[in-house]
């Protein structure tokens, strides 16, 4: 449990040096969507439902009864939320958010910049297996053994993408300085908030008007930071590095 909360307390820290935090909120909160979706649920609801949901509310925020680590009430309270099974549909993905949250909420974060969904989808066969122990045996302890060894390898997997993101980031900046000294920071920031970016965001975030904005990123086109894409009626600029970043394992 110590390493989990050491891994923790690293992946906080260093979030706090990024130039602008939707660099990592917006790109790691895409990869969880995207692994979100590779995982099935495989609890069934239940007849008392607003009576579970509310015992789940209270071990959760009444830390004066329930006084146990903030990582054990984050794995008990995902086994539980799982297997009351709220909604039709969704409850993996709102279980696995659910584990951020509280996180925050307990202090042990100050963004939502951990994701749980790669870990179990790498090893998705040990998930499902320590829930239904759980369920079928009261196994609570390799369930939250799972559930730490997530924390922790997680926090170091978020902590290597930090590191490679802002690293591209400077490389990047770097690189346009060279051929566009005077262009707005603030634009070489966008487009590392998501992997890719159209004029009509920078218009929405007020750095430029939609004209300027396709000006610029044309400009970013040229010297081959950011690749073109017609889709429909649109252009849409993607960033490959930030993508390259991403999508590797």
């Amino acid at each position: 449990m110590a390493k989990a909360h050491r891994s923790l307390g690293i992946l906080d820290g260093i979030s706090r040096k990024l130039p602008n935090l939707l660099m990592l909120v917006n790109t790691i909160s895409l990869q969880e969507a995207k692994s979100s979706s590779e995982i099935e649920n495989i609890f069934t609801s239940d007849d008392i439902l607003k009576e579970l949901l509310n015992d789940l509310l209270i071990f959760l925020n009444n830390d004066e009864k329930y006084n146990i680590d903030p990582l054990l009430k984050m794995a008990i309270g995902h086994y539980q939320f799982e297997a009351i099974h709220p909604f039709p549909d969704g409850n993996g993905r709102t279980g696995r958010i659910l584990n951020t949250l509280i996180l925050m909420n307990k202090g042990l974060l100050s963004h939502p910049i951990l994701y749980l969904s790669k870990y179990i989808i790498n090893n998705k066969d040990g998930y499902y297996h320590h829930l239904n122990r759980v369920s079928s045996r009261g196994d609570w302890k390799r369930w939250l053994l799972y559930m730490l060894t997530a924390v922790d390898e997680t926090a170091n997997y978020t902590v290597m993408k930090i590191e490679e993101i802002t690293q591209q980031f400077e490389a990047t900046r770097t690189h346009i300085e060279k051929h566009f000294p005077n262009l707005d920071y603030a634009v070489i920031e966008a487009i590392f908030t998501q992997p890719y970016i159209k004029a009509i965001h920078l218009v929405n975030e007020k750095i430029k008007s939609r004209n300027t904005a396709r000006k610029y990123l044309d400009q970013l086109c040229n010297i081959q930071v950011l690749e073109l894409k017609h889709i429909g009626n649109e252009n849409v600029y993607i960033n490959n590095d930030l993508v390259r970043i991403l999508e590797s394992t």
